[in-house]
């Protein structure tokens, strides 16, 4: 995983601040289309990790949670959903990536990371307002629950391929139950929801194909 810190410039900040509410939504584009001139620095850094250049599309959505609670995400790991959903194919971005806009008051709201396959092991990272975390979608992730005057995330996953025919997305999509594991209930991962060893190996390979050495 990569840490971007102050991952705008100011200019760069202040001209998201001005239009984010404006603009922003949630869906796919076909690249080098985007759904903000925000984003294109954002996949600018990207690209000195990732080679961007056979890349298709890319899939983007927000939580934008305003003063209170916020709900937690259980652990999940990042792949194009529709797709998952309706077709029962499994897209593997080459990355993912989650940028905070706003981060304002917030009290827990950790994104934490599974460092094994039995969950006992957990890095916790506190977003920071302006902070991009950059990682491998294949890694099982959720967010705890918060208390803030706003908790902003924009999240990002690029793909090798065309996923322009499922841009309309709705909540039930979003938040369905296949591709979320929760711990509190006693059940085992099902096939839908952890990863093959197939998935895995495909994984590997387009990492060894697109990630830049550093």
């Amino acid at each position: 995983m990569r840490i971007i810190e102050n991952a705008l410039t100011e200019e760069q900040y202040s001209n998201m601040c001005d239009t984010y509410k404006k603009d922003i939504t949630v869906g796919v584009t076909q690249l080098p289309e985007l759904p903000s001139k925000f984003v294109k620095p954002l996949l600018d850094i990207c690209g000195q990790f990732y080679d961007l250049s056979e890349a298709k599309s890319l899939e983007y959505w927000q939580y934008d949670f305003l003063s209170g609670w916020t709900l937690p995400v259980d652990w999940h790991y990042d792949h194009e959903q529709r797709s998952f959903v309706e077709d029962n194919l499994l897209k593997i971005p080459i990355f993912s990536a989650i940028y905070y806009p706003f981060i304002e008051d917030m009290k827990g709201g950790e994104i934490c990371f599974s460092l094994d396959s039995s969950f006992t092991k957990v890095y916790k990272h506190k977003p920071v307002a302006n902070t991009m975390l950059i990682f491998d979608p294949l890694v099982w992730h959720k967010t705890l629950q918060a208390h803030s005057t706003r908790r902003c995330a924009f999240m990002m996953g690029v793909y090798l391929e065309d996923n322009i025919q499922h841009h309309l997305y709705d909540a039930p999509i979003l938040n369905d139950s296949l591709w979320c594991f929760n711990q509190d209930d006693d059940h085992k991962l099902s096939k839908l929801d952890k990863p093959s060893n197939q998935v895995f190996e495909k994984s590997i390979q387009l990492r060894k194909k697109y990630e830049i050495s550093r």
